[in-house]
C-alpha cells in the first residue's frame, strides 16, 4: 500500500467515475468554501476511500470560475 503522507496517495488507483460519485456530495464551489474538503466513496475495486478535493479558481482574471479538484486519496482502514 501506498504511503498516504505521500503525493497524491492512492488516487492513481481511483476510477474517474469513484472521483465524479464523491465530487457530486461536495458543496457548490465558490469564494466562500474551504479550500480542501473530503469525502468517503465506495469505489468498486478498492472499497472504502476517502479522496480530498481542492478549491481552485479559473486563471482567467475576467472569470469568477469556481471548481473542485481532487488532489488525494486513501483507502479507509475498515473498522475490524
Amino acid at each position: 500500500m501506498t504511503d498516504p503522507t505521500a503525493g497524491n496517495g492512492i488516487l492513481v488507483k481511483v476510477h474517474g467515475e469513484d472521483i465524479a460519485a464523491g465530487s457530486q456530495r461536495l458543496p457548490a464551489a465558490g469564494p466562500d468554501q474551504q479550500a480542501e474538503l473530503s469525502v468517503v466513496v465506495d469505489a468498486k475495486y478498492l472499497g472504502k476511500v476517502r479522496i480530498t478535493y481542492r478549491l481552485g479558481k479559473s486563471p482567467r482574471r475576467h472569470r469568477n470560475l469556481w471548481f473542485w479538484t481532487a488532489c488525494h486519496a486513501a483507502v479507509v482502514p475498515s473498522p475490524e
